[in-house]
């Protein structure tokens, strides 16, 4: 029983591990972040985020690359009409076995989808949003807006969706930690299943810049799979140092149209 929760838990986890076109620049940034095992500290692979505004809609491109620099994967996030920052529209592809899942809106209808390779049909189900949902990438909007009552009493439950299950498992999330890193105030938070259970499974831990409450580090389960279609354990740094505002739309055009080509394998 506990090993078939194990496996529940390792699936929630995965989903949670991303200006206007009249102008040149486009209302964004750009970073990179780099998935360390959690493990032996080995360098897995690297993603590069471009956050941005077009059409009115928030938009959050992430490519995925091999530590070689060729990508091999591409997730697009929409806040679109009716969705929401914290309840997001997005699409994963990685074209190393053709694994895909997201949300995605229709003519007004929402629903959730996964592909386990490309030989494999598509699974779908309508989308629902119980309070305090958060999908994918709308993890950091959640905790933003939750900031506060997440430092003091934390939330329970928060829906986490997890596409591989076309439905959600519900979490708790809490202040963690402060603490120091390099000269900058970082925030710590916890979520955990919120069933009896979840102390004796992993958990997600992930740090928050305490001035600008940027993302620094994530730690726990992502959606990238490794060896046995396993998902891997990481330690995710998001170095400040690198954060650019002069990204133009051609560059994230660039990014968003760079072939899939990368082979690489986590061991």
């Amino acid at each position: 029983m506990m090993r078939r929760r194990s496996r529940v838990f390792a699936q929630c986890l995965v989903s949670i591990a991303v200006g206007a076109a009249s102008v040149a620049h486009a209302a964004g940034q750009h970073y990179e972040g780099y998935a360390y095992a959690i493990g032996d500290g080995k360098l897995l692979y690297q993603e590069s985020h471009w956050q941005y505004t077009e059409g009115n809609i928030d938009r959050h491109l992430i490519v995925y690359r091999c530590i070689n620099g060729e990508p091999f994967a591409l997730k697009h996030v929409d806040a679109v009409a009716g969705a929401g920052a914290v309840t997001p529209d997005f699409d994963m592809l990685d074209a190393r076995s053709g694994y895909r899942e997201g949300v995605r809106t229709r003519q007004g209808y929402r629903e959730i989808f996964e592909q386990a390779d490309a030989r494999t049909p598509e699974r779908r189900a309508p989308l629902t949003i119980p309070q305090n949902a958060v999908i994918d990438a709308g993890l950091d909007a959640f905790v933003r807006a939750h900031w506060n009552v997440l430092s003091d009493t934390g939330v329970s439950p928060v829906p986490i969706l997890v596409p591989s299950r076309l439905g959600y498992i519900d979490f708790s999330a809490r202040k963690l930690r402060d603490a120091r890193v390099d000269g900058n105030d970082v925030r710590w938070f916890l979520l955990s299943l919120s069933s009896w259970v979840g102390f004796a499974l992993p958990h997600i831990e992930v740090g928050y810049d305490a001035l600008t409450r940027e993302r620094r580090e994530y730690r726990g389960l992502t959606d990238i799979r490794g060896d046995g279609n396993r998902n891997l354990n990481v330690r995710i740094d998001f170095p400040p140092a690198e954060r650019r505002t002069d990204i133009t739309l051609a560059d994230i055009a660039r990014a968003a149209e760079t072939p899939l080509t990368g082979r690489c394998l986590f061991h």
